[in-house]
């Protein structure tokens, strides 16, 4: 082959590419140096989708981690290795410790870690669902709960009685629960409130962690303290159970009153119309015990929603204790901390073992908010009477033609 003078010959590069390629260089290293890891915390809202060695899985986050992200939406993808195995804590984990990522589920919890540049947080802003590599992937999945609707109320009501008060109880409901009602603006207080946890329970987190690297870094003769303390840690990560039993009751809450508010819809406009057709709905078969049955559902649904409204109203009241609770202990667990670096291991040992009293009172702390003072029975059995409410309405239309134009 003759040698061009033009062309550089084969395997070597000519003094104008390797400038470009040293200006690539220049620009692609600062970019690379300022990304930055972001923790990523949200819920699962759909099926998770695979291709490849990747699963895509749909994914809510939490406003507090919005906010972080400033990605312009709360509604993003997560890209998980296929293979990982994530680590799974929860009611609902059923004895399972790990999962593949195949293997999420919408209302599932996930928490993990994404690295983003400025450049690339940029560009997804003008992405309406952006994509995320997500890594240490941690899922927290809680049993949902679900109850039978509640006993029949005692006192006995005439057909005439129900009928008339039919009316204004569902326009009193729909206040209540509508899109613009009390109930849904008081649950999206409370979850600002149980977002100010994440702040309180990282302090401690941080704590521990540098407890642990303190006791570690002592090495021989320290094995025991080291375990006593990751016994602390583990009672601490199961804080977090807490919380997501409270948003799931939450969540359960919000499902529960968008279905009565969509039969309220129905029934704010048939309501009136029942009411006037005393003599006409006696004449139709099952349709009286049809409308005592409605009103029987809906004033067992105000019961429910009074009970979670006394319940959800303390959540701010428990939120500032339990900051301050959790502020308490990361202050100890530092002095700790800071006596594993030179104390003896039989101090060490001592000031660690004083720290179990403390993180036991946070954890019945947690479990008391976790309870909702003991509500969940109640909201979980107003999911129950809203998926009731729907089919009556409808049944009713059906037995009474005439109060459904």
């Amino acid at each position: 082959m003759l040698h061009s003078p033009t062309r550089p010959a084969f395997g070597r590069l000519s003094p104008r590419r390797v400038t470009l390629l040293a200006l690539l260089l220049l620009v692609a290293v600062p970019a690379a140096a300022e990304a930055k890891n972001f923790k990523v915390d949200g819920r699962v809202k759909g099926a998770p989708t695979a291709r490849g060695g990747a699963v895509t899985v749909p994914l809510q986050l939490t406003r507090a981690a919005g906010n972080k992200l400033r990605l312009g939406t709360r509604n993003v993808r997560v890209s998980i290795k296929r293979r990982a195995r994530l680590r799974l804590s929860g009611s609902g984990a059923q004895g399972a410790t790990s999962l593949r990522a195949t293997g999420l589920r919408a209302g599932d919890r996930v928490k993990g870690v994404t690295s983003l540049s400025r450049k690339a947080k940029r560009r997804m802003r003008y992405t309406a669902r952006p994509t995320l590599k997500l890594k240490r992937v941690r899922v927290i999945r809680n049993a949902r709960r679900l109850a039978a609707p509640g006993p029949p109320a005692a006192a006995p009501r005439t057909f005439e009685q129900a009928l008339a008060e039919l009316p204004g109880r569902v326009m009193a409901l729909n206040a209540k629960v509508g899109e613009f009602g009390s109930l849904p603006q008081q649950i999206e207080a409370q979850k600002l409130q149980l977002e100010g946890l994440s702040t309180g329970l990282e302090g401690v987190t941080t704590a521990f962690e540098q407890l642990s690297t303190n006791v570690e870094g002592r090495g021989a003769g320290f094995e025991g303290v080291l375990a006593s303390v990751e016994g602390l840690v583990l009672q601490i990560e199961g804080l977090e159970t807490s919380t997501s039993a409270v948003e799931d009751a939450l969540g359960q809450l919000e499902s529960g009153i968008g279905t009565i508010g969509g039969a309220l819809q129905e029934l704010t406009t048939i309501a009136p119309l029942l009411a006037s057709q005393a003599a006409l709905i006696k004449s139709f078969p099952g349709a009286e015990a049809q409308v005592m049955a409605l009103d029987e559902t809906l004033r067992r649904i105000e019961s429910r929603l009074g009970a979670a409204e006394a319940a959800i109203g303390n959540i701010g009241g428990n939120v500032g204790a339990l900051n301050a609770q959790m502020s308490a202990l990361a202050g100890q667990v530092n002095g700790v901390a800071n006596t594993a670096l030179s104390g003896d291991v039989a101090t060490v040992q001592a000031a660690v073992n004083g720290l179990a009293g403390p993180v036991a009172s946070l954890a019945s702390a947690f479990g008391g908010l976790g309870s909702l003072g003991g509500a969940a029975t109640e909201l979980a059995g107003l999911e129950a009477d809203a998926i009731a409410l729907e089919g009556m309405v409808e049944a009713l239309c059906t037995s009474v033609p005439t109060a459904c134009p």
